[in-house]
């Protein structure tokens, strides 16, 4: 009985947030523990921990007088310690799964391994005229060795390797009708579950070369996976097929893809396989972006919202009479279903939550407890934590959990307020916001609006799903009418979906901001319901350490005061005044009452200084007045704060591309394209603006009309985003590839303005001035059409020249001078850049655009020489990736994206 008496009360949550937070620490601060310590460690503490419990357990039974007071502080001391126990179990359990990673250390690119392994997940991937079927595996191993012969396979790396616990595999199938077949074989034989042997060569992790840039080897360690590898299909060898309820999982899913192929319209089909799977890959890209951006795209995900609905379905079998007295066998049925679901789904982590939550709420009901949402949210996390520490960095973990999370706390407090329809959904809006904005850099301020309307629209769109997926199992006649029903659903979602990211307050671009304004946006959140009770508590607390602090004063001021009669007494010194040393350092006198002899009492003095307020409790006094005084000086230092001019070089591959955002705010694009990275505007472009604020382009200057140069521009206006002028000079208007984009820039609302030597464009104190081609000026090739312009702000100033050659440089000549920086011309080729157009210009530092191993062999080395000589600092965007030039208008700082 005595540990009953003893054992502190820690809450789940309590427990859930330490070992979160042991995680998030490690993760920071990249920490790397061996498996086996990290266990041994654990072991250590837990057992630490319950020794210590059992020893004061023990001398609190033999100590049975122990008083209240003392039960209470030993029964804190040990809840803190309890508390500390799950920071440092989650501190090694992340610090142990991120043991492969050995301190960033990856395997070389080329290394050659061989090995066994278990099916997690297989996934086809877009083909094209180049390649033929290709697949995406991912295999948690079992053995693994090097091959025979591999020249790479030094012991280090080999040891490195022996850690891994997964591998991501890509495996290519040839050309023509034997590559399809053996892809067939492939597709239907290796499922998840099943044994293979690969033999496969290492890939090198591409780490982000832009700001706002998707970082694909962070978001593959979140799920355990630190390695990629290439493989063709013949290396591929089935040793043991999966399991027969695995099969029959994937023949689900198979026959009800079948379905949708055969009974709708391939958008409706995607829609509705991204809603019942959460298998978004057959949507178009453009798609995925316009559910994004309204909000919903946590419809095409697997999450909590559809096993609410399995939940519900199951729940109302109580109304049957053979399950109305039979409430446990329906529980149990209803978790069998969503276990199911979370079987064919491929257990995706949203579900997995959901299902555990599930449980234990059904545990509770089952002894008659009470539930409660969020002992059941943080025994979720911990077990899902626990097992992969890594999910906490993952997007997708944060929102699920962080949704609900919010919801719990919010709920209560909206619907006071709101209505019930409205408190839902906006409480799940406002939870989501912190999260959204720093993944996505964006957040919808009115998403709750459409999330009421789509969240409505599932459980019909899932039922129907269901019962048509059930139908053509059975009979496919029948099937191909029922299907039509959900397939109108799902047509009615894009098409709402697309009306409501046309409005312009869909979506608020808010860019990439310091972390804490993350974590204060996510604590005031916190604040706001009780905020009357939460401000009391805080008053109170400084209420209490103020008297606190008083009273300490106190009792120095009254043994100074006794110290001092006991020297006047001892040194015989008068009794009509002595002086001492008051609280806090201050002079406090002393007086004696009338009379004299032994018999005469002394009176301690009231010091009027020790009624001095502390500088907390001052601050909490006068809170409205430092918040508006803060206010001012903010709004102050910003207005005084000199104008400051960025501008990026973006790595775009083998391309141009440089963006600026001017002192008065104005977004400008100089270029945008790439002749080795596709889709440019979706994967770097985009990701980019956003993560600068940009939801609009303000001017766009085409240099010339080469597809390196324009085709993230041609990816922007096709994803709709808005350009309001875009510059271009008269001779690349007039081209093919030109006249094609000016086409398009106008038909999507945008202004095309013809730009030649002698024309400015002011912005404020900036000034892009064209020094070339002048209008009406004949070109011997496309090249030769490059605008060259100078931007000036203030004493800096930038030239930007476009693919020139050496014969546009030695007509320029005359009109140029010296300049701050030069975006070096063709990428650092050797036919330009010549000494003289060096000499006239001698540029502080150089920028030269181009990537790693391109075919062009740029940057040449005569180049680089050139440039060299003339003394100016050189920076490539395939050693830094995008480089960032700061100016205020005189000096400027130049740092690459990548260190």
């Amino acid at each position: 009985m005595f540990l009953k008496d003893f054992l502190p009360e820690i809450s789940l949550p309590s427990a859930a947030l330490a070992f979160i937070a042991g995680i998030a620490l490690c993760g920071w601060q990249a920490c790397s523990i061996s498996p086996f310590l990290a266990a041994a460690l654990q072991m250590a503490a837990t057992a630490i921990a319950v020794a210590l419990i059992l020893y004061l357990g023990k001398l609190r039974q033999q100590n049975l007088d122990m008083g209240r007071e003392a039960v209470l502080k030993l029964r804190f001391y040990l809840s803190q310690g309890l508390l500390l126990l799950m920071f440092c179990l989650g501190f090694l359990q992340m610090g142990g799964a991120s043991w492969p990673s050995e301190g960033g250390k990856r395997l070389p690119e080329g290394f050659f391994v061989a090995g066994t392994g278990f099916v997690e997940e297989v996934k086809a991937l877009n083909t094209s005229a180049y390649s033929g079927p290709r697949y995406q595996m991912l295999l948690r191993l079992q053995s693994h060795t090097s091959s025979a012969g591999s020249a790479q396979a030094d012991a280090k790396d080999f040891r490195l390797w022996e850690r891994q616990r997964k591998i991501l595999l890509t495996i290519h199938f040839g050309l023509g009708e034997e590559g399809e077949g053996g892809a067939r074989d492939f597709e239907q034989r290796c499922i998840a579950g099943a044994q293979i042997r690969f033999a496969a060569v290492m890939k090198g992790e591409e780490a982000p070369r832009n700001p706002g840039e998707f970082d694909y080897a962070a978001y593959l360690r979140t799920k355990g996976v630190y390695c990629q590898g290439e493989a063709q299909g013949w290396d591929i060898l089935l040793l043991r097929e999966a399991s027969t309820y695995r099969r029959f999982l994937a023949d689900l899913r198979n026959n009800l893809n079948r379905q949708l192929a055969a009974y709708l319209s391939p958008k409706a089909g995607a829609i509705i396989r991204g809603c019942l799977l959460g298998d978004s890959s057959s949507m178009e890209r453009e798609d995925r972006e316009i559910y994004r951006q309204a909000g919903i795209s946590h419809l095409f995900s697997v999450s909590g919202t559809h096993g609410s609905i399995l939940l519900a379905a199951a729940f109302h079998l109580e109304r049957f009479r053979f399950f109305r007295k039979r409430k446990a066998l329906c529980r149990i049925l209803a978790l069998g279903l969503l276990f199911f679901y979370l079987s064919l789904t491929g257990y995706p982590l949203s579900m997995q939550r959901s299902f555990i939550m599930a449980c234990m709420t059904q545990a509770a009901m089952g002894i008659r407890r009470k539930s409660d949402t969020r002992s059941a949210l943080a025994t979720a996390a911990l077990l899902l934590l626990w097992f992969s520490p890594q999910s906490l960095f993952n997007a997708g973990f944060q929102l699920s959990f962080g949704v609900v999370l919010g919801i719990v706390h919010l709920y209560p407090w909206l619907r006071r307020r709101l209505p019930p329809l409205l408190a839902l959904p906006l409480a799940a809006q406002f939870a989501s916001l912190p999260i959204q904005a720093y993944w996505f850099y964006q957040i919808q301020p009115l998403g709750f609006l459409i999330n009421l309307w789509a969240v409505s629209i599932m459980p019909p769109l899932l039922l129907l799903s269901g019962f048509s997926a059930l139908a053509g199992l059975i009979h496919p006649a029948t099937a191909s009418l029922l299907w039509q029903a959900p397939g109108l659903l799902a047509e009615i979602l894009d098409l709402v979906a697309g009306y409501w990211t046309a409005l312009p307050f869909a979506t608020y671009t808010i860019g990439e901001q310091p972390w804490p304004a993350y974590l204060i946006g996510g604590f005031i959140l916190w604040l706001l319901p009780g905020w009357k009770e939460k401000e009391g508590a805080l008053a109170q607390w400084i209420a209490q350490r103020h008297e606190q602090r008083q009273r300490r004063a106190d009792w120095r001021q009254w043994q100074s005061w006794r110290l001092a009669k006991k020297r006047q007494r001892e040194t015989g010194a008068g009794a009509t005044g002595a002086s001492g040393v008051g609280a806090g350092g201050a002079d406090a006198s002393v007086t004696s009452a009338s009379g004299t002899g032994a018999g005469e009492t002394d009176v301690w003095p009231e010091d009027p200084k020790r009624q001095k307020t502390d500088l907390l409790l001052e601050a909490w006094l006068r809170r409205r007045q430092i918040v508006l005084l803060g206010a001012a000086l903010y709004l102050t230092v910003s207005i005084l704060t000199p104008h400051t001019l960025e501008i990026t070089f973006l790595d775009v591959g083998q391309g141009d591309g440089v963006f600026w955002v001017s002192p008065s705010g104005k977004t400008w694009m100089v270029d945008a394209g790439s002749s080795n990275v596709r889709h440019l505007g979706y994967y770097r472009l985009e990701p980019f603006l956003r993560s600068q604020g940009a939801n609009h382009l303000d001017y766009v200057l085409i240099s010339h009309a080469d597809e390196d140069h324009i085709s993230g521009i041609r990816d922007l206006l096709l994803a709709g985003w808005r350009l309001r002028y875009m510059v271009m000079a008269p001779q690349v208007a007039e081209s093919k590839e030109g006249e094609a984009l000016a086409a398009l820039a106008e038909e999507k609302g945008t202004a095309v303005i013809r730009f030649s030597a002698g024309q400015q464009i002011y912005d404020g104190e900036l000034v892009l001035r064209c020094l070339y081609p002048e209008e009406g000026k004949a070109v011997a090739n496309t090249n030769a059409t490059s605008i060259v312009a100078e931007l000036r702000y203030k004493q800096f100033s930038l030239l930007l020249t476009g693919d020139i050659d050496a014969d546009t440089e030695d007509w320029l000549l005359e009109s140029l001078q010296e300049t701050s920086m030069l975006k070096v011309a063709h990428h650092g080729s050797g036919g330009s850049s010549s000494t003289a157009f060096l000499e006239k210009v001698k540029p502080l530092a150089s920028v030269i655009s181009c990537s790693k191993n391109n075919l062009y062999g740029h940057p040449h080395p005569d180049t680089l020489a050139r440039l060299q000589e003339t003394g100016s600092r050189l920076y490539l965007t395939m050693d830094s990736g995008a480089l960032r030039v700061t100016t205020r208008g005189k000096s400027f700082r130049i740092s690459g994206f990548i260190q």
